[in-house]
């Protein structure tokens, strides 16, 4: 498994983002296995290797992960696609056991600044109407409700959510 390395002070702050003790960088494919193990005690339907694999084939996705800077460990991801002026956030999780320490929220931050680079407007996701701890980080971050995806979590029958959030410039 790649470790989280100390060498963000020398790439500078765009390959990696310091976070009290822990660093937002690039996923690389070495940390599937770990990814994986986080995806599988956070989602009832997680994905695949295969679908994780793919998104490094696609030039308009990203992928982070935020990692413990001492050991190096993956405790949390996100990927997003940023297409013309959108910004989807299709998959986010934070390990259980480091949950509530502010992960998550660094990485939509990490998230947000690389679409802004890119010219999107907006950010947009989708999130179980159950997930409460989920609407109420993306609430503090400034997302609103939207809409409504009627059964949207074909595990459950659940309905998503849609929330977005407006990051353009406003010209004054």
């Amino acid at each position: 498994m790649p470790r989280c390395l100390w060498v963000g002070f020398y790439l500078g702050f765009s390959a990696y983002a310091m976070v009290e003790g822990y660093i937002v960088r690039e996923m690389e494919k070495g940390d599937i296995d770990r990814i994986l193990e986080i995806e599988r005690e956070s989602f009832r339907l997680p994905w695949s290797r295969a679908l994780f694999l793919d998104e490094f084939t696609r030039d308009y996705s990203h992928t982070y992960v935020v990692c413990d800077r001492e050991k190096g460990e993956v405790q949390g991801f996100i990927i997003f696609w940023v297409l013309f002026d959108e910004c989807h956030i299709l998959n986010i999780s934070v390990a259980k056991a480091m949950r509530r320490r502010g992960l998550g929220e660094k990485l939509m931050q990490r998230c947000e600044k690389i679409a802004k680079s890119k010219g999107a407007s907006y950010l947009y996701l989708e999130v179980r109407e159950g997930n409460q701890p989920a609407i109420n980080l993306y609430g503090k971050l400034g997302f609103r409700f939207v809409g409504l995806r009627r059964g949207y979590y074909t595990d459950t029958g659940e309905d998503g959510w849609v929330m977005i959030k407006n990051i353009k410039k406003k010209v004054t």
